[in-house]
């Protein structure tokens, strides 16, 4: 199977989620950094609610100030009571900035001693600011200490956690709905578009396999309709090249015969029985060539392997048994004298061939066997849906290289197939064109103890 990201669809997905991806970050990042930003930083307290807090805890006993500590806490500020002023980290620090920014808190905490630590972010503190009511802000943690009169330092430490959890929510929240919309719709309209591609493949494929398959429905957007209206152009092209070679073939075996026949008459004037029975062999392997040629261009152009002459609809439905019609023929080639076995014929039941054809595909097997094998020996099996038709020879074999060559036309192979032993070139071909149009398969092969296997796979009808 291949990958996914082979297909249209998915890679035009693919590409549409990273560039949404990009967005909702673009986007993040605006909301990050636009007029609401200052949500988003470290904030102090104000000034008057310091005092508030100041002149809270210091008149009060030490259970008290832990009810009162626990009661200013909220997931924005913690307020801790410490000993003394903790030392200071080696990325935390103050600076002249943040004494400007203070001077506020300075006079209200004129008789308390104070201190804010600001974090340094590589090396460099981060940018401060004072609002219109005096709270400082920044971008980096804070910390202000705040020393009481018993000696004991209160510790006001904000956090932005909240504010940010609650911001990533509905960012992500906003970014989760669009994206769906988002896919929702380009899902859509790529299967819109790649619809009429995946029609026009399977189009081209059926084409290859059924000569007259049907006309491409026309659809999808216009660059797909053009290719789909160029495709049945191209179609009709090849099919009335291929109906136009047929008519040639056709008159050109219908005028041979006549010269056949005129030759034939002559031929009875040669004084000669030697000569007379040469040329008489030569108008018949002549005959026989013509008529395998004109056989296997009608069989490469119909859309259904049939009898001459019989309509597409009795093609369609037409159906064979093969175990009577293998007996049949047997019976007649060993009433002749030629040497074939079919004593593992079984029943296997019926494939969707004429008799003709199926009588056609029999023949040529067993004639390459006879001619090439001296003795054929015919089996068949049924596997399933499958039914099997094996024919086997005790001649020479095929070289393996060779197997894929001997299924063209007119090839014959040198030296144990060679012109001298007879034979047209088209009789496996044939029936590899008769086996193609059910959609079966023949398979060629080496036996172990000399001469070849011919394996036909067909379907079992179900009609």
């Amino acid at each position: 199977m291949a990958p996914v990201s082979h297909g249209v669809a998915a890679r035009v997905v693919v590409i549409s989620l990273i560039a949404l991806v990009l967005l909702q970050g673009l986007v993040a990042l605006a909301m990050l950094s636009g007029p609401g930003r200052e949500s988003l930083r470290y904030s102090l307290p104000l000034p008057n609610q310091l005092v508030a807090v100041i002149q809270a805890v210091e008149p009060a006993s030490w259970e008290e100030r832990g009810r009162i500590l626990a009661a200013i806490n909220s997931p924005t500020m913690r307020v801790d009571l410490l000993p003394d002023f903790p030392a200071r980290d080696a990325n935390v620090s103050g600076s002249p900035m943040l004494e400007r920014a203070l001077s506020s808190y300075t006079r209200v905490l004129a008789t308390h001693e104070f201190r804010v630590d600001t974090q340094r972010v590589f090396g460099v503190v981060t940018g401060l600011s004072a609002d219109k009511s005096g709270s400082v802000r920044s971008l980096g943690r804070l910390r202000m200490l705040v020393r009481l009169n018993d000696g004991m330092v209160l510790s006001f430490a904000p956090s932005r956690a909240a504010t940010l959890a609650t911001t990533a929510a509905r960012i992500a929240g906003v970014a989760a709905v669009l994206g769906i919309i988002v896919v929702i719709a380009f899902v859509i309209a790529i299967n819109q578009t790649a619809r009429p591609v995946r029609q026009l493949a399977l189009a081209a494929h059926r084409f290859a396999t059924e000569f007259d398959a049907g006309e491409l429905v026309v659809a999808g957007p216009r660059e797909i309709r053009e290719l789909s209206i160029a495709f049945n152009d191209m179609k009709r092209t090849i099919r009335e090249l291929v109906d136009e070679r047929t008519r040639i073939l056709a008159a050109i075996a219908h005028d041979m015969r006549t010269y056949l026949t005129r030759l034939r008459l002559r031929v009875d004037f040669i004084a000669d029985p030697e000569q007379n029975e040469r040329a008489a062999r030569d108008l018949d392997e002549m005959a026989q060539l013509l008529e395998d040629t004109l056989l296997f261009a009608r069989e490469m152009t119909s859309e259904r392997p049939g009898d001459p002459g019989q309509a597409p609809g009795d093609a369609m439905k037409a159906r064979s048994n093969v175990a009577e019609t293998i007996r049949r023929i047997c019976a007649a080639r060993i009433a002749s004298g030629v040497d074939v076995s079919c004593d593992r014929v079984v029943e296997v039941g019926d494939v969707d061939l004429t008799p003709v054809a199926l009588q056609r595909l029999i023949e040529n097997l067993l004639e390459n066997a006879v001619r090439y094998g001296k003795r054929a020996t015919v089996a068949t099996e049924r596997y399933g849906a499958e039914i099997q038709i094996r024919v086997e020879d005790e001649g020479p074999g095929i070289p393996p290289q060779d197997i894929e060559r001997v299924l063209r036309p007119f090839e014959r192979l040198e030296p144990s197939r060679h012109r001298g032993s007879g034979g047209t070139g088209l009789g496996l071909a044939i029936v590899n064109a008769l086996v193609q149009k059910v959609h079966g398969r023949l398979e060629l092969e080496n036996r172990a103890e000399g001469g070849l296997r011919c394996t036909v796979v067909l379907a079992r009808s179900t009609h």
